[in-house]
């Protein structure tokens, strides 16, 4: 695994919930929605895409913690 600025863990654990695997797909829902804004899909797995999901796991991987 390679490390970095740019690089980030993805906590798989998260990915064994249903209720993560629900939030996730619903949020995908929206985020796909926001392709027609961006010339490549690449341009928006970039943008929108790979940042959201690092949030979302930062967000969710905290609010595990604290339980």
């Amino acid at each position: 695994m390679q490390r970095g600025r740019s690089y980030s863990k993805m906590n798989t654990a998260l990915l064994r919930e249903e209720s993560f695997q629900e939030q996730l797909r619903k949020r995908w829902a929206e985020w796909s929605k926001q392709t027609k804004y961006y010339p490549t899909m690449v341009m928006w797995w970039k943008r929108v895409a790979k940042v959201h999901i690092k949030k979302l796991f930062i967000r969710e991987g905290t609010v595990k913690r604290r339980e």
